[in-house]
């Protein structure tokens, strides 16, 4: 630091000159994909909606007043895109901490500005592809339900035709309710439930 320097109308100012600090970080390199890597967990963080265990919420679905696979689908959105902020805050602190202990090199930008659009392009496919692997699991998680829990397709018309969407169970005009319904338990791999007999018990 400079001594205190008087300027010309008496009073006193300090003045500190830039980089006078110590130097924490020794490889702007690391220094720079730590800082992305928290951009990006902070993205993944502030994207991720709903909460809720999914295997609760297919019981809220099948078993409560929703009317929509909205809630589960949004409760695995939040998991996944929790978990992958939880992956980039960890890899930028674990960069942190190399760019603090490694040896001091200079750093360059064409080095920087490629590994930066490298991590970009990683999370921007994750993103991508994460709508694939949601809809996996939700079929994952309503075949095994459904497998525990029976379920009257017929009484939940709506819900039912958002099932036979997720598993590509297609429809038309011409269908009747049994045929659909029927289409969308082989679809789910379940059995047609036994039919009560017709007439008045004895």
């Amino acid at each position: 630091m400079q001594d205190a320097l008087p300027p010309s109308g008496g009073s006193w100012e300090w003045i500190l000159p830039v980089g006078s600090g110590p130097r924490i970080f020794s490889d702007p390199d690391l220094l720079v994909f730590g800082l992305v890597c928290q951009l990006l967990g902070a993205a993944f963080l502030f994207s991720s909606i709903g909460r809720g265990r999914p295997t609760n919420l297919v019981n809220l679905t099948f078993r409560g007043a929703s009317d929509s696979l909205g809630p589960l689908r949004n409760a695995l959105h939040a998991k996944v895109r929790g978990h992958a902020a939880a992956f980039f805050f960890l890899f930028s602190a674990t960069l942190l901490l190399a760019a603090m202990v490694l040896p001091a090199r200079e750093g360059g930008l064409m080095v920087q500005g490629a590994g930066a659009a490298g991590l970009v392009l990683v999370a921007g496919s994750f993103a991508l592809l994460l709508d694939g692997w949601i809809s996996r699991a939700m079929r994952n998680h309503l075949r095994d339900h459904f497998r525990k829990h029976p379920f009257l397709f017929e009484d939940h018309i709506a819900l039912t035709r958002e099932v036979g969407d997720l598993f590509g169970v297609p429809s038309n005009q011409e269908d009747t309710l049994e045929a659909y319904v029927a289409r969308v338990r082989k679809a789910l791999g379940l059995q047609e439930p036994a039919r009560q007999p017709f007439g008045p018990p004895e």
